[in-house]
């Protein structure tokens, strides 16, 4: 009887033994880790953030703003309720008749209209007229471009503005200089729309009027091309 419970333990011992080394993990076997928390994305910059001065912000267009729209050469922009513009006339004295620029508008608060819509000589007693910003169309390959518009100093990354190429172009000079926003037609490579900014890149412009400057930048990042 003795001899009979002291096998009894030992089976129970023994299969003990078993059971628990059927738990363990085989060798070579590694525990599977739990998969590692998801890394979050980069904020996205969205095309138009600025990123240096003169580079388009935009903030969302005023409901009150009013929307200047060409039908030739089918785009659109909006601009202040009381701005005005002025189309101005092409193929003047001195301008050669193959001049690839064939529009230029310029846009001008309400305080600039009477010296903007004067007729007849210049008054030599007014203010001199300059306008914030002149928009003009383009017609022609780049080869053409550059002779209307000289090499600039410097070129930012392309830009996608309502579905249109657009790159901001710098002409330096010596005391300021010229900043232009290029934007390319969709389907016409040979169709570019320039905005040309006659404030930021002068230091006494600028600082006489800041709240020209927040036209702009918010101005260029409403043109799109309207026509197929």
């Amino acid at each position: 009887m003795k001899t009979r419970s002291i096998f009894y333990v030992l089976s129970v011992v023994m299969f003990l033994a078993l059971l628990l080394s059927g738990c363990e993990t085989a060798p070579g076997d590694a525990a599977t880790a739990p998969p590692p928390a998801a890394t979050q994305a980069p904020p996205v910059v969205e095309p138009g953030a600025p990123a240096e001065p003169g580079a388009p912000a935009d903030a969302g267009t005023p409901a009150d703003w009013q929307t200047f729209s060409d039908n030739v050469y089918g785009f659109s922009l909006a601009y202040p309720a009381d701005w005005q513009y002025k189309a101005l006339e092409m193929g003047g004295p001195g301008m050669p008749d193959d001049w690839p620029v064939k529009a230029i508008v310029s846009f001008f608060p309400a305080e600039l209209a009477d010296v903007m819509n004067h007729q007849g000589p210049p008054d030599p007693n007014a203010p001199p007229a300059i306008p914030p910003f002149n928009v003009e169309v383009f017609v022609g390959p780049m080869e053409e471009f550059r002779r209307a518009y000289t090499e600039p100093g410097q070129i930012t990354e392309d830009m996608v503005i309502n579905g249109a190429s657009m790159v901001v172009e710098r002409e330096t000079h010596t005391n300021f200089n010229t900043v232009r926003y290029v934007y390319t037609h969709p389907t016409d490579p040979n169709v570019r729309v320039v905005l040309i900014d006659v404030i930021s890149g002068f230091t006494e412009r600028a600082a006489a009027n800041p709240e020209y400057m927040d036209v702009i930048a918010h101005v260029v990042t409403t043109l799109e091309f309207t026509g197929e």
